[in-house]
């Protein structure tokens, strides 16, 4: 029975052992399987510790407003210009607006030299001449901007799709658009251009969800969120510029001309002058909840939208029979900044305020709320859209909607079918007084939301899930699942 119990016993470590060996087999073959796959495919590769190695087949040929200002032209060049380090080529075409010069001669240097080396980059010309054919190159064309632009545009701008390039044995073309609205629809016409595309990029969840509900495939639709310049938007590289008092601010960008705002908690938005923005709401909550003996003072940075609001004077229509707040008080407590502001000098118009605050009834993302965030400000905007998905009570001070009626019809333009976000004033105003209220905890979130920028949306995050999503599209048809998975959203109160 002993020699029995051994055997059985030696038995079972010599199944072990072959189990092992067996196991040690198929983990090599999948391994080497990976191997040969990853160098197969001329697009998925990783270095050392997780390091992404140059995707040498890839290239992109990106179409956006570059040189036009806004939201999507800094989107458009944050987003392209990370990638130039790990693909093979990058090429920028303007298309979708108007050129700037303004804005242009305000980038600062090396973003406005990297654009225009990439205009000229002859990208056809390196494919041509890539000499490699043991991998198929892979050129993806992304349309950054509303679709209404893609070809046929309904509009002068450049053609995106460009009419003739398209795949052949060499190379694989792959179409993407980047797009976004910020209602609960989006507009008609929309649905049958984002079918012509193989992916449509959106910021969001609340993005993907209304995309989807519009009608555009599910398939197609992946959330690529927005990238903020964390090194460039960095509150150790920047001083403070002094800014002044009174009716359009005596502001200029030379800080020894300039009266400075003294010792009062500064709130500090940044708005066009359109509905959606929000700034009325913005107006009567802080009349509202403040006085001119209070210590708070409110900078805007402002410009017009097919308008001509003078924001005193809406202000003073919003406080009238208000006592307290008469023509002089607002202009000793507003200012108003409404001239062109470089892009090299933001960073120190957020480092004069305390605090940042933008009721917005809805967002595409929010970038000037990212930048804030990245800065190190304590930063409240409403808790729809897009901001959505990158601010929590921790970082930020999310602004809930009104609970009888959250959504609301606009009330001009051509969208007063749709539905956006109803900020609550006792919200905003609650909001504002915390802030005054509590600094230590104010610049708590501060602190948070400027780690959670860099660790999240810097340029390099934001190159590693657009690198994946193209290895996707390199090892799918245009009907498979995207690779990203979203869970749901709630619109609302925080």
């Amino acid at each position: 029975k002993e020699r029995e119990r051994s055997q059985n016993s030696q038995n079972r470590g010599d199944e072990a052992e072959d189990m092992w060996v067996r196991t040690q087999g198929v983990i090599w073959m999948l391994w080497m399987l990976v191997l040969v796959m990853g160098g197969a495919s001329g697009c998925w590769a990783r270095g050392e510790e997780g390091e992404e190695r140059r995707h040498d087949s890839v290239y992109v040929w990106w179409f956006g407003p570059f040189f036009s200002g806004g939201g999507y032209s800094t989107e458009a060049a944050s987003l392209a210009l990370s990638l130039v380090p790990k693909i093979g080529g990058l090429k920028i075409t303007h298309h979708g607006d108007s050129y700037n010069p303004s804005f242009v001669a305000g980038l600062d240097e090396p973003t406005r030299d990297a654009l225009v080396t990439h205009s000229t980059f002859d990208m056809l010309g390196a494919i041509r001449t890539r000499t490699d054919p043991a991998r198929k190159n892979h050129l993806f064309v992304v349309c950054h901007s509303e679709p209404g632009a893609w070809n046929p545009p309904l509009y002068s701008t450049s053609l995106c799709p460009p009419p003739g390039v398209v795949s052949n044995d060499a190379t694989e073309v792959h179409l993407i658009g980047r797009t976004m609205f910020e209602t609960d629809r989006i507009p008609t016409g929309w649905v049958e251009r984002c079918a012509e595309m193989d992916r449509v990029w959106v910021p969001s969840r609340f993005h993907k969800s209304t995309f989807s509900s519009s009608g555009v495939p599910a398939s197609k639709i992946v959330v690529v969120p927005e990238s903020v310049e964390v090194d460039f938007f960095n509150p150790q590289r920047h001083e403070p510029l002094p800014v002044g008092h009174g009716h359009l601010c005596d502001f200029n960008l030379h800080p020894d001309d300039a009266c400075t705002a003294g010792d009062p908690f500064v709130f500090f938005s940044i708005f066009k002058l359109e509905e959606r923005k929000g700034w009325d709401l913005l107006l009567k909550a802080y009349l509202a909840e403040f006085s001119p003996t209070d210590p708070v003072y409110l900078m805007l940075l402002v410009s017009q939208f097919h308008s001509d609001h003078d924001v005193l004077a809406k202000a003073v229509e919003i406080a009238s029979g208000d006592e307290k707040w008469n023509r002089a008080a607002l202009e000793e407590h507003v200012c108003v900044i409404d001239q062109h502001v470089p892009t090299e000098v933001l960073p120190r118009l957020f480092l004069a305020a305390d605090g940042f605050v933008l009721p917005s009834r809805g967002e595409g993302w929010g970038r000037p709320q990212v930048e804030a965030m990245a800065m190190g400000l304590p930063m409240a905007t409403t808790n729809f859209s897009g901001p959505q998905d990158y601010t929590t009570p921790l970082n930020s001070y999310p602004i809930g909607l009104v609970e009888e009626e959250p959504l609301v019809h606009p009330t001009s333009g051509v969208f007063q079918s749709h539905l956006w976000a109803n900020p609550s004033v006792g919200e905003i105003r609650r909001v504002m007084r915390e802030m005054v209220a509590n600094p230590l905890e104010a610049r708590q979130r501060g602190r948070q939301a400027a780690l959670d920028m860099r660790e999240h949306y810097s340029p390099a995050s934001l190159r590693a899930i657009m690198l994946r999503e193209f290895d996707a599209m390199v090892g799918a048809s245009r009907t498979a699942e995207p690779t990203t998975a979203e869970g749901p959203i709630e619109y609302g109160n925080a």
